[in-house]
């Protein structure tokens, strides 16, 4: 056998993985689907990748586009960049813009605080609390 020519060990992905072998794009999948599931939405094809379909989730109903981040860190940084780019793509198809983030492997001793939040600009904000 020539050098370096062995073959690796093959992994084993999806959902008979262990939690640990799971890569991140299983978990934002995941994620995704928890959102359309919760807020009666639809999960884009691609995840957004298309240049005709942008966003990860979009929710008729609430007219909202929304881009959906999963982090095993204990902080998710969001750029601007980041906001502005969900917002082009949403007002691009006639929606409001929404930023869903959800922290994994969070600490035991801290189980109350919520592992999901969503971030709104403050008009929209304003427009879903008022019931319009």
């Amino acid at each position: 056998m020539a050098l370096g020519s062995a073959k690796k060990p093959r992994v084993i992905g999806g959902p008979l993985a262990s939690r640990e072998a799971r890569t991140g794009r299983h978990h934002a999948h995941a994620h995704e689907h928890e959102i359309a599931s919760t807020l009666g939405g639809r999960v884009k094809p691609g995840s957004g990748a298309s240049p005709y379909s942008k966003g990860d989730v979009a929710v008729k109903r609430l007219s909202l586009l929304i881009e959906a981040k999963t982090t095993a860190a204990g902080s998710y940084r969001v750029p601007w960049a980041e906001l502005a780019k969900i917002t082009r793509e949403a007002f691009g198809e006639g929606k409001d813009p929404a930023f869903d983030i959800q922290f994994r492997d969070i600490p035991q001793d801290d189980r109350m605080t919520e592992t999901r939040w969503i971030m709104v600009p403050a008009s929209v904000f304003e427009r879903l609390t008022r019931g319009e």
